[in-house]
């Protein structure tokens, strides 16, 4: 290689200019120059596929330089120089980005030059990543806003309100508020308004008359009277103050009267259930009035108003009297379904006249159900169930036979088997490894429950054995008065089949 520069005026490039030139290969500096007069030159040998690169720094007369390289005489590089710092690259020089401070500078690059290729921070962005600054000018942070520009991000601010009473611009506290008594941040109330806060205010009652009251008295209602804070009474609430009040007996008949009248009171009458003008002490009533209920007398003397006694009219008032036995002792009989109870009626009348007598069946008996009566001369006038008191007629005088009273007695509610696993009477039920029951009836044993698997069973989501509502049969059992149910909910077990199998239990029921 051969370099040859020089100067039109002959003073070379000025080196106190800060001018020169320098020939490099492979970035080591073979040859370097300035204030080289009229001209100078180099030559220089180096492998083909070495960089060589020669690079000017001018002085402030650039256009007196001319220079030239060759290589075995063929003319490589050669030019004037332009005012400006400029390098030239030549030979095997491979072009890249050499900025170190570039995106994209690779420092194991073998770039020997810089091709313009570098790659700075993209507009807006902070780093070579791409981010971006945050609200407090962190690259990369992420901080999203600081309202108050207080350098403390608002996700971690205690108080980012400059309105806040406590507001600081480093703050140690949450933002407060002034309360209503004009403290920061504290707890005081007003609920009255009055300017006086809660905790010292005499009277926040907003029912007090004097609620408001910015005189900060206690708390005063209004009496019976309409009185603020007075201590009048209306005991009977019609709005006459009691201590003007003429009547505050409750009992009264005008108790609450606004008329304001001397307390009146309700007058006692008792039944003359057989319309002799006597009544019945024991059956009173008291009425707010002169005029008596329909049936009642003022007296009390009366010794026998019982219609079904032979002797209930008469007006010498006799303690009762009945024509033969008296069949009331029914109701302290014990019967269990399907039995019968006989009254032999001959006695009655001495068996030779009409008669009519009372019965009574009471709730020991009814609580098997209904009973009905039935006899060959026998008519009766109405139910034999209940608790309550019926008449019985007997027709047929100079009978010569046995009149008899038969009561059946009938269970009307078996044990009906319900609940939360088994209801009657078609859907599927599911014994859950036991069985939830409730009984309608009257028992005091244990009632067995039985059940049969069919084939087609199948369990739900949690193992358990969903089984068919007639795949079940409760077994006879003994009711809480010591009577035998002969028909209980399912009175026979359901047929056994193929593939169909008692399941080996019975579950025992306890009432």
């Amino acid at each position: 290689y051969e370099f040859n520069i020089e100067d039109s005026y002959g003073d070379g490039i000025v080196c106190e200019e800060g001018g020169g030139y320098t020939i490099l290969s492979d970035g080591d500096v073979l040859f370097t120059g300035c204030d080289f007069g009229s001209s100078a030159n180099h030559v220089f040998c180096l492998p083909p596929d070495a960089c060589v690169q020669v690079s000017f720094v001018t002085d402030p007369f650039p256009f007196e330089i001319s220079w030239s390289l060759t290589a075995d005489g063929a003319p490589l590089l050669g030019e004037g120089l332009d005012g400006s710092t400029a390098t030239y690259n030549t030979g095997g020089c491979v072009g890249g980005c050499t900025d170190p401070t570039a995106c994209n500078y690779d420092d194991g690059s073998a770039a020997d030059y810089d091709d313009g290729s570098c790659e700075g921070i993209a507009e807006g962005e902070c780093d070579c990543e791409g981010n971006v600054l945050d609200a407090l000018d962190e690259c990369g942070g992420s901080c999203i806003e600081d309202s108050d520009s207080d350098g403390i991000c608002d996700d971690v601010d205690l108080c980012i309100d400059t309105t806040a009473c406590n507001y600081d611009a480093n703050p140690t506290a949450a933002c407060a508020t002034y309360d209503a008594c004009g403290v920061c941040g504290g707890t005081g109330t007003d609920s009255d308004a009055d300017g006086i806060c809660d905790d010292v205010d005499l009277c926040t009652d907003t029912m007090a008359c004097n609620y408001y009251n910015s005189a900060n008295d206690a708390c005063q209602m209004e009496d019976a009277c309409g009185v603020c804070g007075g201590t009048g009474t209306d005991i009977d609430s019609d709005g006459i103050c009691d201590d003007s009040d003429n009547c505050t007996e409750t009992n009264a008949c005008n108790y609450d009267d606004s008329a304001n009248e001397t307390c009146s009171y309700p007058t006692t009458y008792y039944q003359d259930a057989d319309s002799d003008g006597l009544g019945n002490a024991s059956m009173s009533d008291d009425v707010c009035s002169d005029t008596p209920p329909s049936g009642y007398v003022e007296n009390s003397t009366d010794n026998c108003d019982n219609v079904l006694a032979e002797n209930y009219d008469d007006a010498s008032n006799p303690a009762c009297t009945f024509a033969g036995p008296n069949y009331q002792a029914v109701d302290s009989l014990l019967l269990c379904e399907g039995t019968t109870l006989t009254l032999d009626l001959d006695t009655l009348h001495d068996g030779s006249e009409n008669g009519t007598w009372s019965y009574s069946l009471n709730a020991a008996l009814d609580a098997f159900g209904s009973a009905t009566i039935s006899g060959s001369v026998l008519t009766v006038d109405g139910s034999a169930s209940g608790t309550g008191r019926d008449t019985l007629s007997v027709f047929g005088a100079g009978n010569s036979e046995t009149a008899d009273l038969t009561i059946i007695v009938q269970e009307s509610t078996y044990p009906v088997v319900t609940g939360q696993y088994l209801v009657l009477p078609s859907t599927p039920v599911s014994l859950d490894g036991g069985a939830q029951f409730t009984f309608e009836g009257h028992y005091d044993a244990p009632v067995a429950v039985h059940f049969l698997h069919h084939p087609t069973d199948t369990t739900d989501a949690d193992g358990s054995l969903i089984l068919r509502s007639d795949s079940y049969w409760i077994s006879a059992f003994t009711n809480e008065k010591g009577c035998t149910n002969p028909a209980p909910a399912n009175t026979a077990p359901p047929t056994e089949s193929i593939g169909v199998k008692a399941l080996p239990i019975p579950y025992v029921l306890e009432d």
